[in-house]
């Protein structure tokens, strides 16, 4: 499991090609993340380079009410900004 075995896969799709070789890599991953073990989800999207910091940052902000209404706040206000 790591960032190549993503990209292997996007790049296949990308070229139409068969992704056989990557599929048990990518089916072990999704199961992985499928898991009701939380420990284990989070270093299976550790592995996964930059995109799993953006995925830790939806967990981080999700975790608590406050952070929600906070990221909600800084959304609203960089929105106003922007027009």
């Amino acid at each position: 499991m790591d960032k190549d075995c993503i990209d292997k896969v996007l790049d296949a799709i990308n070229k139409d090609v068969d992704v056989d070789a990557d599929s048990q890599a990518v089916n072990t991953f999704v199961h992985t993340i499928a898991s009701e073990d939380k420990a284990l989800r989070l270093l299976a999207w550790r592995k996964k380079g930059p995109i799993s910091k953006l995925y830790l940052l939806i967990v981080y902000i999700k975790h608590s009410n406050a952070r929600r209404v906070f990221f909600k706040s800084k959304q609203r206000k960089a929105a106003s900004k922007a027009c």
